[in-house]
Order: structure tokens, then sequence, then C-alpha cells
């Protein structure tokens, strides 16, 4: 966003916007990416300042832009601005031009305005010399009136269509395949190959996807394969590559974990180990993680020198941990964790004992649970003893849980029970029966948004700046009220941080009640 004065001013978190010359009051939209420039430039400098090199442009722009005082050099191009009164996206762009910013048609001389299959193909024609990765084209109605006669659907405007170019494919060897554990339990493939260049990147691992894929397509150790990149980012081996592979024997998986020795559970397509103790590593950063217990510092290298050290063999573990334990821990290269990082670990550890009920219930990691599920189990049981001795048929009296799912809860809960009891013997925040300083869900359903259906849209200003989407999601149901992703004639209420979206445009539509965030702070008692 941009406020006039007599210059825009960078961002100073970024600093690759251009200072420009011009009084602009409004809102200019764009995209952060990383040209092929950019990235040999930025990893030059991180190998030069001691640090590892990014895998890819895509990766890289996501990290660098959550780290500040960031050395990586990126890019802006705008692709829309607010607050300028025209009749036509392309002067809608032209507008942005004017005042000194680099737009996403400026990015390739192609006249973008002549018949969309013929554009298409000249793009397509130009991606291999571009000095930035695309994986396809958006074609959009220009006219702000057809855009408002055409409309807008669910989750996209109607008045714009993605078309996605085939992905690059190269040809490699299959070496070997590696089996791991995640952290549900899914068993994945992972074929080894002979390195290879797809986009720009190196390659030399891709998916294989299923067991199924595999038998289907034949594959075994020094078949050849076709490699591509799916949507130009994850390497994925696609199928044989010729028919000189008939010699080559199909792989056969291990049907027992090589960690626990348990044998896989092959009922559905993705086999699953059912022991808890193989994703350990998984579970614990993911327990760790933001949308859960929300510890910070506890990444994936911190959690794997723990497990390794044999300090954690669960979660509940954390809590034991002390000062000491952290400050002496070995990390790769033979650094140690340091005691400055180890008392903020620690303290974060214990402070998370006191996130809410529902973020608790996510933690466990069990099979068919996520964020959403989490705060619907939470909000109707209100407590982990409820829980935990809730039967198959209770679980199904919540909203999205079948009978197989319920079962799969059911077993995921009496799986983690020893762990349950641990973290609740630790002081970790196991519910109550009503919502209150516990942060259980408001169980009564009694609240400022009792009844009302809430859409989020867009970024939270004011009291709720900050506030993720999976925060304000808690936060409706804390309320009384039931979140959801989408604007439909249900919605009661679209709490709305971005004027002029499709999910904006939908509401007005539909008649749905559009408030700010300054004013559901107000409505739900934060302001």
């Amino acid at each position: 966003s941009c406020t006039g004065g007599p210059t825009l001013q960078p961002l100073p978190r970024l600093g690759f916007l251009p200072i420009v010359a011009g009084d602009f009051t409004g809102e200019v939209r764009g995209e952060v990416f990383m040209t092929r420039t950019d990235f040999e430039a930025s990893n030059a400098s991180r190998v030069t300042n001691g640090g590892g090199v990014f895998k890819n442009p895509r990766n890289a722009v996501a990290g660098s832009l959550r780290k500040v005082g960031t050395q990586s050099r990126m890019t802006f191009a705008a692709y829309d601005i607010l607050g300028v009164n025209e009749d036509s996206y392309s002067a809608r762009l032209t507008a942005i031009e004017g005042l000194g910013l680099q737009t996403a048609r400026s990015l390739i001389n192609i006249d973008s305005t002549g018949d969309p299959a013929s554009v298409i193909a000249a793009i397509e024609s130009a991606r291999p010399t571009l000095d930035f990765e695309i994986d396809g084209a958006v074609i959009k109605v220009d006219s702000e009136a057809k855009r408002t006669q055409i409309g807008v659907a669910s989750h996209h405007p109607k008045w714009a269509l993605a078309w996605k170019y085939t992905a690059e494919e190269t040809r490699s060897v299959l070496r070997s395949i590696e089996v791991a554990i995640g952290r549900s339990g899914r068993v994945s493939f992972t074929g080894v190959i002979d390195p290879v260049s797809l986009s720009g990147v190196t390659v030399s691992k891709a998916t294989l996807h299923n067991m199924d894929f595999i038998t289907a397509n034949r594959l075994g150790i020094g078949s050849d394969v076709l490699v591509s990149r799916a949507n130009d980012v994850i390497p994925r081996v696609v199928g044989l590559d010729t028919v000189s592979n008939e010699n080559v024997a199909t792989w056969v998986a291990p049907t027992v974990c090589v960690q626990c020795g348990e044998t896989f559970d092959q009922s559905e397509v993705n086999w699953r180990c059912l022991s808890p103790e193989c994703s350990l590593s998984g579970w614990v950063a993911y327990y760790a993680s933001r949308d859960c217990l929300d510890i910070e510092g506890l990444g994936s290298v911190v959690v794997d020198a723990l497990i390794d050290t044999g300090l954690v063999t669960s979660p509940a573990d954390l809590y034991d941990l002390t000062v000491n334990d952290l400050t002496e821990l070995e990390l790769a290269e033979g650094r140690v964790f340091g005691e400055k990082n180890a008392v903020k670990v620690h303290a974060n550890i214990q402070a998370s004992k006191t996130q809410p009920f529902n973020r608790v219930v996510t933690s466990l990691g069990v099979r068919k649970t996520g964020r959403t599920m989490g705060r619907r189990l939470a909000t109707h049981f209100g407590n982990m003893e409820t829980l935990t001795n809730a039967t198959v048929e209770d679980l199904t009296a919540v909203e999205g849980i079948a009978v197989d799912k319920a079962r799969h809860i059911k077993d995921g809960l009496q799986a983690r029970a020893d762990v349950i009891d641990r973290l609740a013997a630790a002081g970790v925040n196991m519910g109550s029966n009503a919502s209150g300083a516990s942060g259980v869900p408001n169980a009564s359903g009694e609240g400022a948004l009792t009844g009302m259906t809430v859409v989020i849209t867009g970024a939270m200003s004011g009291a709720l700046e900050g506030k993720s989407r999976n925060d304000m999601n808690e936060l409706i149901e804390n309320n009384g009220g039931k979140a959801s992703g989408s604007v439909s004639a249900k919605t009661n209420l679209l709490v709305c941080g971005e004027p002029g979206s499709s999910k904006y445009v939908k509401a007005e539509a539909l008649g749905v009640r559009i408030v700010t965030p300054e004013e559901f702070a107000v409505m739900v008692g934060l302001s």
C-alpha cells in the first residue's frame, strides 16, 4: 500500500520497490519474485556470508520475505491498482506504469490485447528466453462493465481464466527408492535419480506418488524415467521413458516399517505406518508449529537434534527440558545451541502450556484431524477427558465426521493416551466445560457471533493486526460463530480487509453484511 506525498517510499523490509515521482493514495497489488539473475546474485551473497544456497527461486522468495534485513535480491511486478477511477484493466495498468512501477505486462515484449490463443502461444514461445520462470498465462476481460456483468464464482472471478502450460519434462534413470514416514504415518516413496536440470533447477530426487503408481508404471531400479516439476515446483516421476525397461524388474516395496517393524496399513492408496513413534520428528515439529503450540525457535533442526540425543521421545518430553539441556544441545557441524537461544526457547516451551485447547487437540497429530477439525472437536467436547472417552457414535455427532473418520480419530486418540496424560501432568491446557481462560471454543454456542457464519478476507488491521487466518477462525468460534472459507447465501458476515476482492464483490451481490477488521474487533470485545 502506498500513501501520497511528494514520493512513494520503498518498503523498508524488502527494499526492491523504486522511489517514484507522483502524488498517489491507494493500493498497488503485485507479486514478488526472483529473476534468474536475482537468484544467482542472492545465492552468491549467501555463500559469501557463510550461508547455504537456496534450492529454487520460489522457496527463496517465501523465505526471504519472512526475514527482516534479508540480503536477497527480489523483483516486484504490479498487476492491479485500487484508488484510481478507470473503466478498463489496461487503463489501470497504464496508471501504475505512470507512477514509475513495473507491471506484469511489461515483463514480456508481446502485445497482450490480441487474440487470446495467439497471445498464449506467443508467451509460451518466449518462455525459454525469459529471465524468470512461468507456468502459464492468465486471460482477463478488460472492460470493468463487462467484468461486473460476468460476475464471480465462489472461489474466483469468472472474468479471469488461468491457462497452464505443459510442464517441462526430461529423461533420467531411477537409481534407488527411499521410503519415509510422514507426520500422520503416511508412507512416501521418493525416487533417487541421476541429476537433471528442470526449469533452471537441478533435480536429483522426485516423488513416486504411491505404490499403485509404481506398480502400474512397472518402475524398478535402473528404469529410464520421465521427470517433470508439478506446477513447475514439485519434482515428480511421470512414467517410463522407453520400452527398453522391459528387462527391469518392478520394484517391490517393504511391507513392514524399517523403523518399528510394524506391518504397513495397505487398506488405502496411501500406505501408512500406524505406530506413532515412526513419525516422531515430524510430529514434534508439528506440535511446535505456529498453528499448534507455536513454540518459536523449535524448528526441525533443533527437534532432530533433541531426538538424536534421546532428550525427546514425544512432545511431552519438551516440558522436562532444562535450560542447560538446550544450552549444550549439539547441532550440525559441531555447533551448540547456546545459552541465549536456550533461555528463549525454554521460556517459549513453558508459555505454550496456556495455548487454547483446540490447538492442543490439533497438535496431537491424529490422523484425519487438522486445524478445522481440532477446533470442532474442542468446541463439541470442551475438554480432553470428554474427548478421549468419546465413542465412535459420539464423534459422528461432530460436523464433518462420518463413521470411518470417527474410527480413525478414536484409534488415534487411544494411541496417544500416554502422551496426553503426560501433557496434562505437565500443565498443558486440557480444556474445560465452557469458554474462558482455558481457551476452549464456546461449547455453549453462546457469544457475540452466535448462529452466524463468518468469512474472513484480506489482512487484518487495528486490534486484529497480525492475526493469521487460523487466529481469526479461533476468534470466531470462541464467540459462538462458525468460520467459513467462502461467501455464499448462508454467510452472515464478511470481515473484509481487502475491499474490492472477489469475496467482497460476491458479498455485496448477495447482500451479506460487510464489516472492517476494526468494526469486527468491537463486535467481539477486543476494542
